[in-house]
């Protein structure tokens, strides 16, 4: 009541000296952090923003610098409230990437491992964070972008400081100058869980290490009137200490407890609202948030009303910037490259330059530079030199070296371990060269070399040799074994690609081929065979999935027309064993709720040759290989259970989630296959069903599908764990 008193009175005080053409007060607006609490500061800002109050000043730390900063250049609290129920925050606090985001030529090498360890010279390089806070940093830029021209944060529309914590010597540091998302994302970078970042030389983490509720700094820019609003939660009663993590948070918490307590008193008015239950990642109540900021404000409404008053008398300007949504760019400057080509980068971000880019574009195309995985951040700035603007892309290359691993099992292929060495740059600049390894019953092995040219659009070089070995297997219709063999598979490849995007890739090149078969059972004739084939192919690819397991939407398309050349015979004779083989693999996913989505795919294979082929180049309905495009998955069928050299196959399916990271299938397909592509009429008809769950735990997909088909009318059960290689 006596603070209450002498608010009234200091208030009263500076409106009379108004009326007497004095100086207005000025009101400064502090907001904590908190992580997800600190969203209910924009409920508090709707509440200022109806009694007509606008801060002169805002200081904010870790959460509250977010919602600060938005404020002061220009947004309003309707407008940030939109903005925060727009972001996936658990992706944005998470180093995920959606697939769509990645390069092409990368989709299928990430969808095998399940972790990386960069290293330099034989020894690993350690994180000094487990999250980059790559998205984040992009947003951040991509939000302010309007803020990227002005160096002083006295210059935006209401004068703003952040605070954040110096690393080394455990220091608060008010950032008053420089670029404000850097500034708003190192205060928010919660050590250990995100990196430091360097800014005029100290290295930063979050400010709620050591100054949470910086009201002093308001003060310290001039605020009459200080309004707070604390999210953080008090210190826990004796009787809530019921663990070793509780026991731990305490004590880690009294310091900053006692500040915010100090801190707390030089507020006029504070506003605490009600965090009872609620946790620094409880991102998915962002409703209930915002209307808790909003009930505390109202508790104070006779003070707001009292400041209100003072507004009649002020003569504030409350001009703000524009949100733009383009600028003209005359230039684009690459900063930060080392190892890598500038052509790459450009070559990414498909930008029309001198011209108008839209935020949008801006952050697509930074999303394809970073999805290329030679860089470990990728962020921009938008400098203004001379009534003119140009885009800095700011770049830290990835080290050097990589250790991959994976691990996956299906009862078709067994158990497997992938290991995979991978050097960027080693052989010229946006060059990759990469070794792996499967450690299984079927055992692969891969080199890849691949380097980006400065020849558009954006044209690379690739190398690649592959050997596959695994059991190869054919049924009668009575299922029956007609043969079976240990297959090995070597092939490379030459081509040149271009990427024209992340999700559409162009390939041509020469392939040479070595098989080899040798028979395990045969109720027939025996088939051995070791054969060298040669020939040109062209793919073209597409892929718009937003995951590589599980899907919720997108398109997959594999198209390839392979032209055989020549066959080398063991006698070492060079015979002609011209084909054409065209194959095309097309599959989607659509949502048509949160809960339901439907998926369809499409297969049409076809051979055309003059003579009798051997059943190496044959299609083959039942299982999946990722080494061999010729193996064609089938609902319901059994590994390689039927071939020929024309097909045809169509499914339809739903998939259902009715708990998160739970899916629930339900496929079915219906096909047609021919022994001789001019044989059509004389086609085996084939269907299969097969429903199935999915769940993912701890990143790593397990799925158990049960299948049934007409050929041998059983039932058919897949396991797979792990990822797809």
């Amino acid at each position: 009541m006596r603070k209450t008193l002498l608010f009234l009175f200091i208030l009263i005080s500076f409106v009379s000296k108004a009326q007497n053409g004095e100086k207005a007060p000025k009101i400064g607006l502090v907001l904590s952090g908190g992580g997800a609490k600190g969203l209910a500061h924009i409920g508090v800002l709707k509440i200022l923003e109806e009694y007509g109050i606008e801060p002169d000043y805002i200081v904010g730390t870790s959460m509250g610098s977010i919602v600060g900063g938005l404020y002061a250049i220009g947004y309003s609290a309707s407008e940030i409230e939109r903005i925060s129920k727009r972001l996936d925050w658990d992706d944005h606090f998470s180093d995920y990437i959606s697939q769509r985001s990645i390069s092409i030529e990368e989709k299928h090498e990430l969808s095998k491992y399940i972790g990386q360890i960069a290293f330099k010279r034989f020894r690993p390089i350690l994180p000094k964070g487990l999250i980059l806070g790559q998205k984040l940093s992009i947003t951040l830029a991509s939000l302010m972008w309007t803020a990227h021209q002005i160096n002083e944060f006295d210059s935006l529309a209401i004068p703003f400081r952040c605070v954040a914590t110096d690393i080394e010597t455990g220091e608060a540091i008010v950032l008053k100058n420089g670029y404000l998302h850097e500034a708003v994302r190192a205060s928010m970078a919660i050590p250990s869980v995100f990196e430091p970042i360097n800014i005029n030389g100290h290295l930063l983490v979050d400010g709620g290490l050591v100054q949470n509720f910086p009201v002093t700094e308001v003060l310290n820019m001039g605020a009459d009137i200080v309004i707070g609003v604390n999210v953080t939660a008090p210190l826990y009663r004796k009787e809530e200490l019921n663990s070793v993590f509780q026991i731990m948070d305490q004590a880690a918490s009294f310091r900053g407890a006692k500040r915010v307590l100090e801190e707390e008193k030089k507020c006029d008015i504070l506003i605490l609202p009600n965090m009872l239950g609620v946790g620094a990642s409880d991102f998915s109540s962002i409703d209930s948030l915002i209307i808790k900021g909003e009930q505390a404000a109202l508790l104070v409404s006779d003070q707001l009303q009292m400041i209100q008053k003072k507004h009649s008398i002020s003569n504030k300007n409350t001009n703000k910037h524009d949100q733009l949504y383009s600028i003209y760019i005359n230039t684009i400057r690459i900063e930060g490259l080392d190892k890598v080509s500038s052509h790459l980068v450009l070559g990414k971000l498909h930008y029309k330059i001198p011209g108008f880019i839209t935020r949008n574009q801006v952050e697509k195309g930074i999303e394809r530079v970073y999805g290329s995985q030679f860089f470990k951040k990728v962020s921009f700035r938008i400098e203004r030199t001379n009534e003119s603007s140009d885009l800095v892309i700011l770049v830290e290359e990835q080290p050097t070296n990589f250790f991959r691993f994976g691990i996956n099992y299906t009862n078709v292929y067994n158990a497997g371990i992938l290991l995979n060495t991978t050097f960027l740059n080693a052989l010229g600049e946006g060059s990759k060269l990469s070794f792996g390894l499967k450690i299984s019953e079927n055992p692969t092995a891969e080199i890849s070399y691949a380097i980006h040219t400065k020849w558009k659009p954006n044209i690379g070089i690739r190398f690649q040799s592959w050997m596959n070995q695994f059991e190869a297997v054919s049924y009668s219709e009575a299922r029956n074994y007609y043969w079976n063999s240990n297959y090995i598979h070597v092939n490379n490849e030459l081509s040149l690609e271009s990427a024209l995007t992340n999700s559409f890739l162009l390939k041509i090149g020469g392939r040479f081929e070595y098989q080899y078969f040798k028979s395990n059972i045969t109720l027939l004739d025996q088939f051995d065979v070791e054969r060298n084939l040669s020939g040109l192919f062209f793919q073209l690819e597409l892929n718009t999935y937003d995951r590589s397991f599980f899907p919720i939407i997108g398109t997959s398309l594999f198209v390839e027309s392979y032209y055989g050349l020549k066959e080398l015979i063991p006698t070492g004779e060079t015979v002609d064993q011209k084909f054409i083989r065209n194959l095309l693999l097309f599959s989607t996913v659509r949502p048509i709720s949160s809960e339901v989505r439907l998926q369809a795919r499409l297969h049409i294979g076809a051979i055309f040759s003059a003579d009798s082929l051997s059943k190496t180049d044959m299609f083959y309905l039942g299982s999946n290989n990722p080494y061999e495009k010729t193996l064609i998955p089938f609902y319901g069928l059994d590994h390689m259970q039927i071939g020929g050299q024309a097909l045809a196959t169509a499914s339809l399916g739903v998939q259902l989630e009715p708990w998160t990271n739970k899916i629930i299938f339900l496929n079915a397909e219906f096909g047609v296959i021919a022994d001789k592509t001019d044989n059509i009429l004389n086609k085996n008809k084939v269907a299969g069903i097969e429903i199935g769950l999915g769940v993912t735990v701890l990143n790593i997909p397990f799925e158990i599908d049960f299948g049934y088909n007409n050929l041998s009318h059983g039932m058919l059960v897949k396991v797979k764990l792990g990822f797809f290689f």
